[in-house]
């Protein structure tokens, strides 16, 4: 079974939450986490829909909210890959 350890350690210290990470099938994730009992549970699924030694593309699927949130998870790879080789797209209406 995969983890994701590294990923959530790093989410846990830098904002105090522990998400809840659900394989879907081998190309897709869930990431939710539950903030308290007025907040509705926040997910995103992460889709990888291809991969090479010089790509990696993923799309995903959430709310509005969540979209904000996915900063964090950028700002995380972009500390991991040079810069030269981070390109975000988005496909904001």
């Amino acid at each position: 079974m995969r983890t994701y350890n590294e990923i959530l350690g790093y989410v846990e210290k830098k904002f105090y939450v522990m998400p809840i990470v659900e394989v879907l099938d081998n190309k897709t994730l869930r990431v939710m986490n539950k903030i308290s009992r007025l907040i509705p549970t926040i997910s995103v699924n992460i889709h990888v829909d291809s991969m090479s030694k010089e790509l990696i593309s993923l799309t995903y699927d959430c709310s509005g909210i969540v979209n904000g949130l996915l900063g964090g998870v950028v700002g995380f790879i972009d500390e991991k890959i040079p810069k030269q080789q981070v390109e975000v797209f988005t496909n904001e209406k």
